[in-house]
């Protein structure tokens, strides 16, 4: 029997010696095949400088029909002066977004693709109000350190939907950011 490719070029397949078929696959993960696909990969940071109380750092809102696929969340902090339970960052789902901020464009990964973020972001680097944000995702206590968190796609924001990092300090020290990575897609 041979095995033959299926596209009428009548390539028969290779078996090993141990009487398998020899195969190669090549393995993607989602947002790397978007990326390449249809180029609609994306990344997008904000920082804040630390205030007694709370200080959004980047807030991100989905304006596509497309569902934006959130991969990972980067946060990081340096110069933070007190490391206690009363410093953390906060993911939170659904803030609105109330004033002050600066607009940020999420940059496409795929330096090929002239596609845009159907997105609105703004960075906390001057000083950034949110309001809604009692809906807590996650909460990292990591001081003057760095943590990503794989969400593997697990975070979905249909259109309209936002995220937002938000830092809590005690003191007014140092320097925080986030990052968040994700796609588009039209299967969600």
């Amino acid at each position: 029997m041979i095995i033959t490719d299926g596209t009428g070029t009548c390539n028969a397949a290779r078996v090993t010696s141990n009487n398998r078929l020899d195969t190669i696959s090549t393995s993607l993960s989602a947002q790397a095949r978007e990326s390449a696909e249809r180029g609609k990969s994306f990344q997008v940071s904000g920082t804040a400088t630390p205030v007694v109380g709370s200080a959004p750092v980047l807030w991100l809102t989905n304006t596509s029909a497309e569902s934006m696929i959130i991969t990972f969340i980067r946060m990081a902090s340096s110069g933070i002066i007190s490391d206690t339970e009363a410093n953390y960052f906060s993911i939170v789902k659904n803030p609105t977004y109330n004033s002050g901020g600066v607009a940020v464009d999420p940059i496409n990964m795929n330096y090929s693709s002239n596609v845009d973020a159907e997105a609105t972001a703004y960075s906390g680097s001057t000083p950034l109000v949110l309001g809604s944000t009692s809906v807590e995702i996650d909460r990292n206590y990591k001081v003057n350190d760095m943590l990503s968190y794989d969400k593997q796609g697990s975070v979905v924001l249909q259109k309209g939907n936002s995220i937002g990092i938000v830092y809590t300090d005690t003191a007014t020290a140092g320097e925080v950011y986030a990052r968040i990575s994700f796609y588009y897609s039209e299967a969600v």
